[in-house]
């Protein structure tokens, strides 16, 4: 009976240590308009919904490299658009952008729109992965 335990305990570990090994995170950096970016997301979850593709989710941060500061990301992939969709949160968490990509997080390249929400202006965005 023991045995059996054990067992069961290793194989819940296991499954649980795989969410761990799966939760790579993906670095890039680029420009958003003219601005030099360095960009990490992290998976944290993700669905499926019968006919409709799957999404992933992720949240992260990007940092414009000049000025050093930082502002957080949250949002998701979506096979059935082939796009990736993040929403910009100041460090107050005020809504402050969205960046709209075509491709997924983990592509070598993403490339798209981002939007400042507080003046409505969009910017050409290139991002290059890295592998650091």
């Amino acid at each position: 009976m023991k045995s059996l335990a054990r067992l069961l305990l290793v194989i819940v570990l296991c499954v649980i240590g795989q969410g761990f090994i799966n939760a790579q995170t993906y670095k890039y950096q680029g420009k958003v308009g003219q601005y030099d970016v360095k960009m990490t997301l992290t998976p944290y979850d993700s669905d499926s919904a019968q006919g409709f593709g799957s999404r992933n989710y992720y949240r992260g941060k990007y940092t414009y490299t000049k000025a050093g500061n930082s502002l957080k990301l949250d949002g998701y992939d979506w096979t059935m658009t082939g796009m990736t969709v993040l929403e910009e949160y100041t460090p107050k968490g005020k809504h402050s952008g969205t960046w709209e990509l075509e491709g997924f997080v983990g592509d070598d390249n993403l490339s798209g729109t981002f939007t400042n929400l507080s003046t409505g202006k969009e910017f050409h965005v290139y991002l290059r992965r890295t592998r650091q």
